[in-house]
């Protein structure tokens, strides 16, 4: 069975292994058929392309303003090269206008579903990914509520990243979260702005790899 342990910006697992007769090549590797549940916690920053919007921003006044995601991902091993690994995630996204404290979080529920090719150390993983709008805020320190029906309820997008693995379990990545549909419905205020975010990972797997 799989084991759970929740961090900070860092996902752990645990796996155990059984030893393989010498020179088995069948299909039941130590990943394979057993899938690895994560809780994984990550730093992301967030802003938007596009065109201008109706508040009058210039996409050039858009910045990246830090936000973070977290969820429980499973890996499901097809062999020892590739493997499926959809993902549930809470995902804080948006933007900072430059110079100013006027900022946008939108929180969004993201389901991607990856296709990860490990090469023995590096590692590459792409795939499409659907999220849904649960609230929207503006403002500076004092934020004030955005009415969802505004907005796109349901956004499609893309993720791809890479990283590498070392032997003692430690991997590093970075991720490339890109929207396809405009986070604002057709006339609104952003209907002409797609999220953009790079998510940024350290895990960590007891007993290496």
């Amino acid at each position: 069975m799989p084991h759970y342990i929740p961090i900070i910006f860092f996902s752990h697992e645990k796996t155990s292994f059984s030893p393989r007769p010498a020179g088995h090549r069948g299909h039941c590797s130590p990943r394979a058929g057993r899938p690895q549940v994560r809780h994984p916690r990550r730093l992301s920053a967030n802003t938007l392309s596009g065109d201008n919007d109706k508040f009058g921003n210039k996409r050039s006044d858009y910045t990246y303003a830090l936000g973070g995601l977290g969820g429980v991902t499973a890996n499901f091993a097809l062999s020892d090269l590739i493997s499926i690994q959809p993902e549930l995630l809470y995902n804080l996204k948006g933007t900072q206008i430059n110079n100013s404290s006027d900022r946008l979080d939108l929180h969004y529920i993201d389901l991607p579903i990856l296709v990860k090719v490990n090469a023995d150390g590096p590692y590459f993983e792409a795939g499409p990914q659907v999220g849904y709008l649960i609230s929207a805020k503006r403002g500076g320190l004092n934020k004030t509520c955005i009415e969802t029906k505004d907005l796109q309820g349901l956004s499609l997008g893309y993720v791809a990243g890479l990283g590498y693995k070392l032997t003692s379990g430690l991997s590093l990545g970075v991720r490339f979260n890109g929207g396809i549909t405009s986070v604002g419905k057709d006339n609104g205020e952003y209907d002409q702005q797609r999220n953009q975010s790079f998510n940024f990972v350290v895990d960590y797997e007891f007993g290496g790899k």
